[in-house]
């Protein structure tokens, strides 16, 4: 069993001759990691200066297969999914509610215009009752 690990790790070096590398970049004020695949620091470190310009290019960290370094979001991030996660539905509840018609306002028109009708008749009924009593 070990003489297979032997191999397996031998064999896992000549397919992916690639090394992982954690790195701090710098999006837009804020400080983010971002793991790339390079053959080496310094590409990994010109790469990821294409990517987000090298003054932007803050560590830059190989990770060995043994450490199996996790990458969790900062709270700043979270902070900002919770913002872009409110506004997506704050949009979408917008954009779903329904649109005012032509029909729909002539209908409220005449919802309005028949209650204001049945409040005057109830009122005339109350002042010839109240008329009523006083004579």
């Amino acid at each position: 069993m070990l003489v297979i690990d032997k191999y397996f790790m031998r064999i896992n070096e000549v397919i992916s001759p690639l090394k992982k590398f954690i790195a701090s970049v710098s999006v837009k004020g804020t400080q983010a990691k971002t793991m790339i695949d390079a053959e080496s620091q310094s590409q990994a470190r010109l790469l990821l200066g294409k990517q987000y310009g090298e003054k932007n290019v803050g560590s830059v960290s190989h990770i060995s297969l043994d450490e199996q370094q996790t990458i969790s979001a900062t709270p700043s991030e979270l902070k900002h999914e919770k913002v872009v996660n409110y506004l997506t539905n704050k949009i979408t509840r917008i954009k779903n509610r329904p649109k005012v018609t032509q029909q729909d306002v002539h209908k409220a028109v005449e919802r309005y215009k028949t209650r204001q009708k049945r409040a005057n008749l109830e009122l005339e009924k109350q002042q010839e009752l109240q008329q009523a009593r006083d004579s």
